[in-house]
């Protein structure tokens, strides 16, 4: 009987590094539609603190949807590295073909001007995206509605 003369080490690589996507923070924040002290806030935060961008739970927006939940929070992991979520479930919008929209991932904050994540998160930062520029129309419809605390901004 005889063995591969490979070592462990070159059966055993490791895999290759994801490639990291980098961002400007400046455009970050414009399309986010997030105020440019935003990213200020968001390096001044305590490690564990979390930022909520957008948060709606409440009655139906229209009279065929139902009751559902919006939110889009940010959460300071450890040093230069935030964690990301967002969900969607109202029943407005394009609910009929997609009834709801999750998002989770990770980005770092490596300057002032420089936001970057791996590209494995990029989809789901491009949800995290949507949702929060959907805010301001959920916020308009609820107040149309007859709810004034969704009257924030």
């Amino acid at each position: 009987m005889t063995y591969p003369q490979t070592s462990s080490c070159e059966r055993h690589q490791a895999e290759p590094p994801c490639p990291v996507v980098v961002c400007d923070a400046g455009r970050w924040l414009r399309r986010m539609r997030l105020p440019a002290d935003a990213l200020t806030d968001l390096l001044r935060m305590p490690v564990g603190d979390e930022m909520a961008l957008f948060e709606f739970d409440g009655p139906p927006l229209g009279h065929d949807s139902g009751a559902g939940v919006a939110r889009a929070r940010i959460e300071r992991r450890h040093d230069g590295v935030w964690r990301f979520d967002a969900l969607w479930t109202l029943g407005i919008g394009n609910a009929r073909r997609r009834g709801s929209i999750y998002a989770v991932g990770e980005f770092s904050i490596h300057s002032p001007s420089k936001l970057s994540w791996d590209a494995r998160h990029g989809r789901a930062m491009r949800r995290l995206l949507r949702i929060v520029r959907l805010s301001p129309w959920a916020t308009r419809m609820a107040v149309a509605m007859g709810n004034h605390s969704s009257n924030n901004r």
